[in-house]
């Protein structure tokens, strides 16, 4: 009887050079202590968070790492000169970089591949570019057409409250009323330093993650609140 052709790690120290957390069966990754003896396999990649003082080469706590499958593009699609698609690759891995630390952050444990796709990446690409040259003009225009139904449904929620739900007239008065407060906080995250306190971005950020807006300037200003609401985790380095 043939004896099966098994690899055997010679050592403990050879085997953690081989160690990787992922499951291909569930498509995720585990996020697990960064190790940089850890050597990545074929078709994958490490992607390292580390948590660096701002200005300074100390750390505020031990990096963390993911493997995860590599970004592939399809010739058929992506005719570039090597050169080209070197850099389109760095740009992509870097917002992939830059997504699975916001997980990480929201306190995820697994890193599930199908929130990393080329898809998803080209998406989180352009809200990036959309916040680049975002304005309040823009904000106002997009809170015209996307957040009335929530205002709306907020402002029956307060008519309720406040025992006015069956007076017409106050009814419409309160919605506009909270149509113009949502809209008008909401256009403040267009500066580059938004001047909102807590409380108000808290308020925005729920509102936002109960209208289940997925636009990409939503997508934007989540962000943005994310930020406020998080300034620890948003001044970090990757």
């Amino acid at each position: 009887m043939d004896t099966p052709n098994i690899a055997v790690l010679q050592s403990p120290a050879a085997e953690s050079l081989d160690f990787t957390k992922f499951s291909l069966e569930k498509q995720l990754s585990f996020v697990v202590p960064y190790n940089p003896k850890v050597s990545e396999m074929i078709g994958y990649r490490h992607a390292v968070v580390r948590y660096r003082v701002t200005g300074t080469n100390k750390v505020d706590k031990p990096a963390k790492m993911a493997t995860i499958p590599q970004i592939k593009l399809d010739a058929d699609s992506y005719l570039l000169p090597k050169a080209a698609e070197t850099v389109l690759l760095g740009l992509l891995e870097d917002q992939q970089d830059g997504m699975i630390r916001d997980m990480i952050e929201a306190g995820s444990q697994n890193i599930k591949w199908e929130d990393l796709t080329l898809e998803k990446v080209l998406s989180a690409l352009t809200a990036t570019r959309i916040s680049n040259r975002l304005t309040r003009e823009i904000v106002e225009l997009w809170a015209d057409a996307a957040i009335r139904p929530s205002t709306d449904k907020r402002a029956a929620q307060v008519a309720e409250a406040k025992g006015f739900a069956n007076d017409p007239a106050k009814v419409a008065a309160q919605q506009a009323a909270t149509f113009n407060a949502y809209k008008e906080n909401l256009a403040k995250l267009a500066a580059a330093v938004p001047n909102l306190g807590m409380e108000t971005a808290n308020q925005l950020d729920v509102f936002m993650k109960a209208s289940a807006l997925d636009d990409d300037i939503a997508k934007v200003l989540k962000r943005k609140l994310f930020a406020i609401l998080n300034p620890a985790a948003a001044s970090e380095d990757l």
